[in-house]
């Protein structure tokens, strides 16, 4: 006679090629014989949703992110989807209010990034103090939005907090050479400002 065995809702989560399964008879805990199926591949599957895989961290008016926000394509399970070269575009917002019409409060960093392999990086991304009601305070969320198969999606970054830059010494940029000679007076001489005020320096 002829039985089988069925296993029911058996899936591989992530994709690789040379995948085999085998199927060993153990019925007293030692393995009698087994069968092992042909090689075969596992693909990714379509895209269907954003991740935030870079969080933003804390951030200082006027000052870039902490570190680069990063955000991956990803098919049902979370596998990253490099074929998807749609733009995915960032926001900035409040969580409380869910307020994302603000973009124009992020300077320094393109708000729309190509994904390259499935990943959208924003580097440099700053928080200008354009509207008082928005400079400094928690609550704060970024808002990752863009097509996944034609269908737009969102991602939200964690909740931070900007805090105002205020009391602190900058060396203005691009105020400091690059080279020097002994004895002779740099070719760029250093300019320190102090900021007192989160929209930027009030004196140098």
């Amino acid at each position: 006679a002829i039985t089988g065995a069925n296993v029911p809702s058996l899936k591989l989560e992530r994709p690789g090629i040379g995948y085999k399964l085998k199927f060993a008879y153990a019925p007293t805990g030692t393995e009698q014989f087994s069968v092992v199926t042909d090689a075969f591949d596992v693909s990714v599957g379509r895209c269907s949703g954003l991740a935030v895989i870079s969080q933003p961290g804390g951030a200082l008016l006027g000052q870039p992110f902490q570190r680069p926000m990063m955000v991956e394509m990803q098919d049902s399970v979370g596998n990253g989807v490099v074929q998807e070269r749609s733009p995915i575009t960032l926001y900035i917002g409040n969580r409380a209010t869910k307020d994302h019409s603000a973009d124009s409060t992020l300077s320094g960093c393109p708000t729309s990034v190509y994904p390259v392999d499935g990943v959208a990086t924003f580097i440099g991304c700053t928080i200008s103090c354009n509207v008082a009601s928005q400079c400094a305070g928690t609550n704060f969320e970024l808002l990752f939005s863009g097509p996944c198969e034609g269908v737009l999606q969102n991602a939200y970054s964690d909740v931070f907090t900007v805090s105002d830059a205020a009391n602190q010494v900058r060396i203005r940029s691009g105020t400091v050479s690059t080279a020097a000679v002994a004895g002779v007076p740099f070719t760029l001489q250093p300019v320190i400002e102090l900021w007192t005020s989160p929209c930027g320096a009030v004196g140098s």
